[in-house]
């Protein structure tokens, strides 16, 4: 797991995000997992991408392996970097840490295509893209043990 990554994002453990086993409701990991990579997109200039212009990323498809439950109440970090980028698609890495546990409670990965509306075809990821993706992935440096020990 990697400790330093181009995008943390903090998230407070609400009561009504919890099942009826008093752990947080699974459903909401793949909705932390998404606000990752559209807050990656926005870190690197591109929030185009998500706002519903002519050229979206589209998710396509998402894991989540589950190592330790969250509870009320907590801080959660969702960290985003990318994994891979193909042709048409881009696969990010996800992980997701409980403050109060200072432990990994899940990790996945998320696979978006480029998706252009007005034709209604996938496109190819230009290299302008690639390249603001590429600069942020290695322009980041934060690391998620300083922001579990709340110095971030």
């Amino acid at each position: 797991m990697s400790l330093t990554v181009p995008t943390i994002i903090k998230r407070q453990v609400n009561w009504g995000d919890q099942a009826p086993y008093m752990h947080v409701n699974n459903s909401l990991f793949f909705r932390w997992m998404e606000s990752s990579w559209a807050t990656f997109l926005m870190e690197s200039g591109t929030p185009e991408l998500i706002q519903g212009n002519q050229l979206n990323l589209i998710l396509v498809s998402i894991n989540c392996q589950f190592k330790k439950q969250v509870n009320f109440p907590d801080t959660i970090l969702i960290t985003c970097e990318l994994s891979d980028i193909q042709h048409a698609f881009i696969i990010f890495k996800h992980q997701v840490w409980s403050s109060s546990e200072q432990a990994l409670s899940s990790h996945g990965e998320s696979k978006v295509v480029l998706y252009d509306r007005q034709v209604e075809k996938i496109k190819t990821i230009p290299l302008h893209l690639r390249e603001l993706f590429g600069k942020h992935q290695i322009s980041g440096s934060k690391n998620v043990q300083e922001f579990l020990k709340g110095n971030l």
